[in-house]
């Protein structure tokens, strides 16, 4: 699997390389998604086309076969509604943690302040969960949203340290972006779609394409295209 080959530093290292071997092609789409973020609530569909089309330009090693605007038009269009339902749902939920950690701080007897720490369990493992949401919708736009955060909850568990590792460097990245503000912002949100996809495929054993030979695999997804 993938995954046994490719550790967190490899990922990492291999992202930066190929954010800057395609760094254009990286800057056009960062553009498109700062464009459309800017009315707040498209940001859940500006991230779904932004993660949808860094996949398929990463399965596209040539820059022959995918129209970027086009797709990134497309699945804009298409995933706004469940992009921004999945992220309401997961806002609420941080919403809900958040609620139950002050409640049970603030609740007497002492005894059952203790209790909070379980909530902290939750909001670990909310914050683990949240760079694989995206791609688990991207690479399954049919599946309904419940079992989005069902594969999203089961990958976060069962390789717990990996997911902890991904998470960590994405929440960095973010903010570092946040401290230094200016042309930087044209790079992280893309990088973190590189990281965060790749990671999913690392974790769930699929095929990382920058790992491969890029023209057997070309040929080999040209003839799966045209069965």
């Amino acid at each position: 699997m993938e995954k046994n080959r490719l550790g967190i530093f490899g990922l990492v290292g291999l992202c930066f390389r190929q954010l800057f071997n395609r760094l254009a092609v990286w800057l056009r789409l960062n553009l498109w998604f700062i464009l459309l973020i800017v009315p707040i609530l498209t940001i859940p569909a500006a991230k779904a086309a932004l993660y949808h089309t860094v996949k398929e330009e990463l399965r596209d090693p040539f820059e022959i076969r995918i129209k970027s605007r086009e797709e990134f038009r497309k699945v804009f269009f298409a995933l706004f509604g469940r992009s921004f339902i999945l992220s309401l749902i997961n806002f609420i939920v941080l919403a809900f943690i958040v609620a139950a950690f002050y409640f049970w701080m603030g609740i007497e007897p002492r005894i059952l302040k203790y209790i909070s720490i379980l909530v902290m369990y939750f909001a670990v493992m909310w914050w683990l969960c949240q760079p694989l949401i995206f791609p688990v919708l991207v690479e399954n736009p049919e599946l309904p949203l419940q079992q989005v955060f069902i594969r999203v909850i089961k990958l976060a568990i069962t390789q717990p340290l990996y997911a902890l590792n991904i998470t960590f460097m994405v929440t960095l990245l973010n903010i570092i972006g946040i401290i230094l503000l200016g042309p930087i912002l044209l790079v992280i949100p893309t990088l973190n779609a590189l990281i965060s996809i790749q990671a999913y495929w690392a974790m769930t054993g699929a095929e990382i394409p920058d790992l491969i030979d890029p023209v057997a695999y070309a040929n080999r997804r040209d003839k799966l295209r045209s069965k």
